[in-house]
């Protein structure tokens, strides 16, 4: 099974031309909280809502 659920993130940002970079993090329960940072060369993202507000 497959987690695509899209978890609060810092804005994205451009670090060098077309590099993105962003933060965020996940609270794994009351004791851990998990940092990641992510870096891709083109930015593709879904918007579930979006999908469904272009019809």
């Amino acid at each position: 099974m497959s987690d695509s659920r899209v978890y609060p993130h810092d804005p994205i940002e451009e670090i060098q031309p077309d590099v993105f970079m962003v933060s965020g993090e996940i609270k794994m329960n009351a004791l851990m909280t998990i940092t990641r940072n992510m870096a891709t060369e083109s930015v593709a993202y879904w918007s579930a809502s979006a999908a469904a507000s272009a019809g």
